[in-house]
């Protein structure tokens, strides 16, 4: 009968439970259902068996990972110890890690592996009120070789002090590395001044240097697959048109020489079709008038120089002058500007001196017979 009489006032003790609050510490609980109130030290209270566990701090909330708070961060069991916490005061919250120490021991040198500010901020062993305002943070530690490393199957690498390199690589199978892949009138800047960049070059003296074997700068106009190629041998800086519509044929069309800067277009008779002798040119030649002027655009200093009018040699040599169609230009009303190649006016001169000489020649040969009668 004692039995059952027990059995009963547990069994009305546990539904008078279960209808109120319960507290540790505090005789009034009224925020939860289980209140706990009091601690040594910091810590209000301790989970866990045979020595490890997680200890909850009060004071500025802690979660401590194998620890608790007395007088400093303390480890639970021999091990290594990691505190979640947020400051109510600043409102940042993060992840503090330590190294291994033994149970009882105090936790010092303590390393912020991840920090939330209440701004969204976040930072990856760093502290988000220090350095740069940005929205991501990455630290690093004078014994590790880099802030940030990218792996699978190639890799990416990120340093920030002056004696670090910094590296971007493309994935593995001849992927591509897009820098601010982003729509028009987007932009890329390298350096503030003063930098160097070397494209296959790791010791740039110039402020752009590109180093290869073979071809150097290709040009290439949105929208089309034909493009120009700069290149650089032993003794001449040549250029090559590339043309897809020639099936993809490259051809070399001139180079500058390195001693003299002498500029020499490609005329190897190899590579020229339908050679015809050129008409007779003097006449025509002597149609061009030679004129002194001054350029309207980018002469503060109203400087003269002499040359021929593009729109009057268009109607005598149609094939020296060449008219680009919505010219990106600041001449207003003008969107067709003319150009002279000058250079194709050298062979059109040689003609006409040939001819003039031929001239000379039958003037001489006639006035010696006049002379002779």
């Amino acid at each position: 009968m004692k039995s059952l009489l027990l059995i009963i006032a547990i069994a009305a003790a546990a539904f008078s439970l279960s209808a109120q609050n319960v507290g540790i510490g505090t005789s009034a609980p009224t925020r939860a259902k289980l209140e706990v109130n009091g601690m040594v030290g910091n810590t209000t209270a301790i989970f866990g068996t045979s020595g490890n566990g997680v200890g909850l701090v009060a004071g500025s909330p802690n979660v401590e990972l194998n620890g608790y708070y007395n007088g400093g961060h303390r480890y639970l069991n021999t091990g290594y110890l990691v505190n979640a916490y947020l400051d109510t005061a600043t409102g940042i919250m993060g992840f503090n890690t330590y190294a291994s120490g033994a149970g009882g021991s105090l936790a010092t040198a303590a390393r912020p592996a991840i920090t939330i500010a209440p701004n969204g901020r976040v930072s990856i062993g760093d502290n988000p009120g220090l350095g740069f305002n940005a929205q991501l943070s990455v630290g690093k530690d004078a014994d590790k070789d880099c802030s940030a490393w990218f792996s699978a199957p190639q890799w990416s690498a990120f340093n920030y002090t002056s004696a670090e390199h910094t590296y971007l690589r493309s994935g593995a199978n001849l992927t591509k590395l897009f820098l601010n892949y982003h729509p028009q009138n987007s932009k890329i800047v390298m350096g503030g001044g003063t930098s160097n960049v070397g494209i296959n070059w790791s010791l740039p003296v110039y402020p752009l240097e590109i180093h290869a074997n073979d071809f150097g700068i290709g040009l290439m106009r949105l929208g089309s697959l034909n493009h120009w190629i700069i290149t650089v041998s032993q003794n001449y800086l040549k250029f090559f048109f590339r043309s897809t519509t020639a099936n993809n044929t490259i051809s070399q069309l001139g180079a500058f020489d390195y001693t003299t800067g002498q500029y020499s277009a490609s005329s190897d008779r190899r590579i020229k079709k339908q050679i015809e002798p050129l008409p007779p040119m003097l006449e025509k030649l002597m149609q061009l008038k030679v004129y002194r002027y001054e350029m309207k655009h980018n002469n503060p200093k109203h400087d003269e120089t002499f040359g021929l009018i593009a729109q009057e040699v268009k109607k005598i040599f149609p094939t020296l002058v060449h008219v680009t169609q919505n010219a990106h230009t600041d001449y207003e009303g003008i969107s067709d500007v003319h150009t002279i190649a000058y250079s194709g006016l050298a062979p059109i001169v040689m003609k006409a001196l040939q001819e003039q000489r031929v001239q000379l020649l039958l003037l001489e040969e006639r006035t010696m017979r006049l002379e002779k009668q």
